[in-house]
């Protein structure tokens, strides 16, 4: 004979993803997040440290308001169509 018990495990989850800059949450009216969150890790001899990591979330619109207006060269939309963002 096989017995069981219930057990509880404490699990760590993503409860919400805030963007570094504005401060809003990335969570959408769908409960998806919708936004930039990215790692970087400096090398050898980096600007920020070696084996610094920064982890960095970015909303949609302080993406379209602050980082994509300081590119040089424009992103380009996947959207089906390979289009430049206006």
């Amino acid at each position: 004979m096989i017995k069981t018990k219930t057990i509880q495990i404490a699990q760590e989850v993503v409860d919400d993803i805030i963007c570094n800059i504005c401060e809003k949450s990335l969570l959408s009216a769908c409960d998806n997040y919708e936004g930039l969150s990215t790692k970087f890790c400096g090398g050898y001899g980096s600007k920020i440290g070696d084996m610094t990591t920064l982890d960095v979330s970015i909303c949609e619109q302080c993406l379209l308001d602050h980082i994509i207006p300081m590119m040089k060269i424009s992103p380009y939309v996947i959207d089906n169509e390979d289009e430049e963002l206006q």
